[in-house]
């Protein structure tokens, strides 16, 4: 799957302000509640430990929907994404004073390429690891440690579970589809990850790793897990 391609072109299939279908934030075809937005936004919120003067970075920002909630709990923000469509939307529906948008592949940030001086607190990414290959993961933890200090925090966030892919895909029919998927390279949710594939690569550049559950409640919580990252 070429993920910059399927970027590009899925949100304009959608009119403009259908922001969670834009960003594929459905559940059995429908966008998901307000309860369940704003359940996933508390929890990226409470595993930052998020704080007034925070300076935070939005990994795969998309249009902004969950950027511009979070914005409001911190300082400053910037938000990233290789989607030009995505970015327009950002620009046009969810700016704030505290918010910066730059359309580019997250591989690519520099401090000088998006224009900030000082590393970020916070850095996050919802839902943006599964669009990443396993060797892909070294050099975007080594982008991340450029953009950061030893006291940032970074969380990847919702990664679908290697060992929970039957949790999701969980009729005859389901493993089917997903096999063929599989086998054409036009997998729907991307990489499905192992938390040793991750755990090694953190061990590597001597980071500590908590893996930790989504909220019992929240609809992706059965097949998806979060990790926050910081320096020892």
């Amino acid at each position: 799957m070429d993920w910059k391609d399927f970027w590009n072109d899925y949100p304009n299939r959608f009119a403009k302000e259908e922001f969670l279908k834009q960003v594929g934030k459905t559940f059995q075809g429908q966008p998901i509640s307000d309860e369940q937005l704003n359940r996933l936004i508390s929890d990226i919120i409470q595993k930052l430990n998020l704080r007034d003067d925070d300076f935070v970075l939005d990994l795969c920002c998309g249009n902004g929907l969950i950027t511009s909630s979070i914005a409001r709990k911190c300082q400053y923000m910037v938000g990233v994404d290789f989607s030009k469509p995505m970015i327009e939307i950002a620009r046009e529906f969810h700016g704030s004073p505290n918010v910066s948008y730059s359309c580019m592949s997250v591989l690519d940030i520099t401090r000088q390429n998006i224009q900030v001086l000082a590393p970020f607190t916070k850095i996050y990414m919802y839902e943006g690891l599964q669009h990443f290959k396993e060797e892909q993961l070294t050099p975007l933890i080594e982008t991340l440690l450029k953009l950061s200090d030893k006291e940032t925090v970074i969380l990847l966030a919702s990664i679908p579970d290697r060992n929970k892919l039957w949790k999701y895909y969980n009729t005859p029919e389901r493993q089917r589809e997903y096999r063929e998927r599989k086998r054409k390279g036009t997998e729907a949710l991307g990489t499905w990850w192992k938390q040793s594939a991750i755990r090694k690569t953190c061990a590597a550049y001597n980071l500590i790793c908590e893996f930790l559950p989504q909220p019992e409640n929240l609809h992706t919580a059965h097949y998806r897990f979060d990790i926050r990252i910081t320096r020892q």
